[in-house]
């Protein structure tokens, strides 16, 4: 076995450590050190991004025509019954501005979940999320706003065809926008959903009906779709793991690589081009809690660690990127209780 350099940054120091990769359930997966990728290094950061609200998570990122735009949700907790859509935009990374907000009553929709942002083949910001109403995942329906200049945006509106599905994150391909949805009660599957003008969608493919498929994004490679989905045997953090979900198109026949070790946890890719297969993961708070970055080889999904971000502690991870260059803009969230804002590093690989 080989070793890694695992790269943490703690109260703004930054820490370097060398770790033996460790085989077995409760440790780093090993696996051939890889030429193809170098290791990722801080370049500056962490930088605070925002926390107008109690609580700000789930992150997504885009860069279009001069500025960042980050969709993420606002509320009183992780899980609370007030959260809400918020999109705010940069063009120096340094002064964020709110360009738009759905409040958490919408539709009958009681609070809003994780957002995904895309830009459409015709050039529109296109911001998807899922919300429910009352108990957990009752009601569960999906909702998309749209913006030519990135400040004048449409009504979120209702999907039709996805109610009572997570769709998690989408991706467009062609003319074609394909969303990762997945059941959070049984009988549980994991599905590819399609559509060509981001409202309508139908069931494109189903994945995978086994264990209990969650988070997923798609990332197009040489014209094929690879997935990483956050799977677990009983529902819990506990026994979670990834699966790894790789098709030619269009997209029907699955090649499904079972129980990768590692929990992806809200895996993020930069779909917008060609870049390594990369996901993002919380490491175990019960060890040392930090948002961790990993590569994935497209030939069976097999991970490695890249690198360890902090601050983070209690409730964290779910990072997204853009790349400006060589640079990845990396976000994600960190907070304690029911307080959690969004912060930002830039990485390079070394």
């Amino acid at each position: 076995m080989g070793t890694i350099v695992q790269i943490m940054i703690v109260a703004a120091m930054l820490v370097v450590r060398d770790c033996s990769i460790i085989s077995g359930s409760a440790g780093i997966l090993s696996v051939p050190a890889r030429t193809s990728h170098r290791d990722l290094v801080i370049e500056s950061g962490p930088t605070l991004v925002w926390s107008n609200a109690a609580h700000n998570a789930f992150p997504c990122a885009l860069e279009d025509g001069g500025y960042t735009y980050i969709a993420l949700r606002e509320g009183s907790g992780h899980i609370s019954d007030d959260g809400a859509l918020r999109i705010i935009r940069s063009s120096n990374l340094v002064d964020w501005a709110s360009v738009y907000f759905a409040a958490s009553t919408f539709q009958g929709i009681d609070t809003l979940r994780v957002p995904s942002i895309s830009l459409t083949p015709d050039g529109k910001i296109m911001v998807m999320t899922y919300g429910y109403t009352g108990e957990e995942y009752s009601g569960l329906a999906c909702a998309v706003t749209l913006s030519t200049n990135g400040t004048d945006w449409s009504t979120l509106s209702l999907c039709d065809g996805l109610d009572g599905v997570v769709a998690y994150s989408h991706t467009w391909v062609g003319g074609t926008a394909y969303a990762l949805c997945y059941s959070p009660v049984a009988p549980r599957w994991f599905r590819l959903y399609s559509s060509t003008n981001s409202t309508d969608w139908s069931m494109h493919s189903e994945v995978t009906d086994s264990g209990y498929p969650a988070e997923g994004v798609a990332q197009i490679i040489d014209g094929n779709m690879h997935i990483v989905c956050r799977r677990s045997d009983d529902g819990t953090t506990s026994t979670a793991y990834h699966d790894y979900y790789t098709a030619p198109p269009p997209f029907t026949n699955w090649t499904i690589y079972a129980g990768r070790e590692g929990n992806a946890d809200g895996p993020f890719y930069d779909s917008s081009q060609e870049t390594p297969l990369m996901g993002g993961r919380c490491i175990d708070p019960s060890s040392i809690q930090a948002t961790s970055i990993w590569e994935y080889s497209p030939d069976d999904g097999v991970g490695r660690e890249l690198i360890r971000v902090a601050p983070d502690s209690g409730d964290a991870s779910y990072p997204a990127w853009t790349w400006t260059g060589s640079t990845m803009r990396l976000y994600w969230y960190s907070g304690t209780g029911s307080a959690a804002a969004i912060y930002r590093a830039d990485l390079v690989f070394e």
